[in-house]
């Protein structure tokens, strides 16, 4: 037991002799078990959460219980309870085995500007070490969090070129969301991406380490120079810790992710320093050459961004005589369009005469609504009646109504009941129409005429007759 508190001591101490050798640096939080505790880290602007390390430990009993309340807790309570530093505690790291632990601590927590709330775990003590048991609490009463803040952390799909770092993170993901699925340009199936990393002088070396490496089967990761090729798929996941993945040979790396999923999936977290340490480090997505004679990076799998080739140059000339061709046909159809209508007034020109007139109909002729109201007046007026009165007082009997003699021998026209509308034809046709009838009924009127003057010199004459007759009876 002296042994395994005196090792847990000997890591905490390296773990303060790392804060101060990273360029990150480490953050602790500290709770116990019980109401009240919590466990909430929180970065600045900028800045995301990477949770580092996660400890927990059993107390001994004779000292530290095993639930202790916050509200109930003092500062030499909470200095010999609530802290993994001391030498009566018994534990060790969470690791990925206690995965609903795991979980809660660590793929709910990294890349988040702060993590929401996250419950004060328990394990069994003999987890970590079967001396931890009976001399310790049977389960884990205190939990330690080690995180570290870290600021600009790119998305290796939207990144361009990073220059003069001493350190660059590059990621899959968005956290919260696993890497997404692109469509896929040029010929290949596959989402492909590439990006050269350099280091200031050529003599210098680039280490690769991953924060996270969790790829799904079917995703790959390359790391080349002119010398050696590595390819990481997901036989070779870490999970969420650091993790030594590739040492280069020369100042210039090219780094390839190719994804193959139908779907979303998949997470990485890749962190590239130099060595020298005081050395800098330039990003560029799509690669570039190196700056240094004789380095050159390696091609392991085809980039995403592919360059014009000749079936590019014949496609992008179809597409230009199609759309050229086009642009003509519909031209040709407006041309047609309009000459068909310019057409169409020449053979119909009572197109013009509806457009003036709202009372012609398409057909060319009068609505009759309106040839009732604008009919001309070219009617004869009506023959008066005679003085049937008259007659029968003179003859003591009433006689019958004579009726209309025609006169023989003379052709007169029948008045037309209506004046018909002006037919179909052209306007010559039309006028000629209404002369001719104009005429015909001007005739007609003047006959009309002469027959009254007739009919009236009869009825004054057989007044004359009457009369006298009347004057002889008597």
């Amino acid at each position: 037991m002296i042994f395994k508190i005196t090792l847990l001591k000997v890591y905490v101490w390296m773990v303060c002799v790392l804060q101060c050798l990273c360029s990150v640096t480490d953050r602790k939080l500290e709770a116990c078990y019980g109401d009240g505790w919590r466990l909430q880290p929180v970065c600045g602007f900028e800045e995301v959460v990477y949770p580092y390390q996660v400890l927990l430990g059993a107390k001994d009993p004779n000292i530290c219980p095993a639930v202790l309340h916050k509200n109930q807790t003092n500062s030499t309570l909470t200095d010999q309870c609530c802290q993994i530093d001391q030498s009566n505690t018994c534990g060790g790291l969470l690791n990925v085995s206690n995965y609903r632990t795991y979980r809660d601590y660590f793929e709910n927590c990294i890349g988040r500007v702060q993590c929401t709330y996250l419950p004060i775990e328990r394990t069994r003590s003999s987890t970590f070490s079967s001396t931890c048991d009976p001399q310790f609490h049977e389960n884990t009463t205190l939990v330690t969090m080690i995180y570290q803040c870290v600021k600009d952390v790119k998305n290796i799909f939207n990144t361009e070129i990073i220059t003069n770092r001493t350190d660059i993170h590059l990621k899959g993901q968005e956290y919260g969301n696993p890497i997404l699925q692109r469509n896929s340009d040029c010929d290949s199936v596959d989402d492909v991406i590439q990006c050269s990393v350099e280091a200031l002088s050529c003599d210098d070396v680039i280490d690769v380490q991953a924060w996270d490496y969790r790829l799904e089967c079917g995703q790959e990761l390359w790391f080349c120079d002119s010398n050696e090729t590595v390819k990481l798929t997901c036989d070779n996941n870490t999970g969420i810790q650091k993790t030594d993945v590739y040492h280069s040979l020369s100042n210039y790396v090219t780094v390839t992710f190719k994804n193959s999923l139908s779907r979303d999936g998949g997470y990485f977290w890749l962190t590239f320093n130099p060595v020298p340490v005081n050395s800098t480090l330039t990003v560029s997505c799509p690669v570039r050459k190196s700056t240094c004679p004789g380095s050159s990076g390696c091609q392991a799998v085809r980039s995403r961004s592919c360059r014009p080739s000749d079936n590019d140059d014949d496609k992008t000339l179809l597409i230009i005589a199609g759309v050229v061709g086009c642009v003509i046909l519909l031209i040709l159809i407006i041309l047609i369009v309009i000459k068909w209508k310019h057409r169409q007034k020449k053979i119909d020109p009572d197109i013009e005469t509806t457009k003036k007139n709202p009372y012609v109909g398409q057909n060319g002729n009068e609505l009759q609504t309106a040839s009732r109201k604008r009919r001309p007046n070219n009617r004869l007026s009506p023959i008066p009646p005679t003085n049937q009165r008259i007659e029968r007082e003179g003859t003591g009997k009433p006689k019958k109504g004579k009726k209309r003699k025609k006169d023989k021998g003379k052709d007169v026209p029948s008045t037309p009941r209506e004046v018909t509308t002006t037919p179909k034809g052209r306007k010559e046709k039309k006028k000629k129409k209404d002369r001719e009838l104009n005429g015909s009924l001007s005739r007609e009127a003047s006959k009309m005429s002469e027959g009254r003057k007739s009919k009236r010199k009869k009825r004054k004459k057989h007044k004359d007759v009457s009369r006298g007759s009347e004057s002889n009876g008597n």
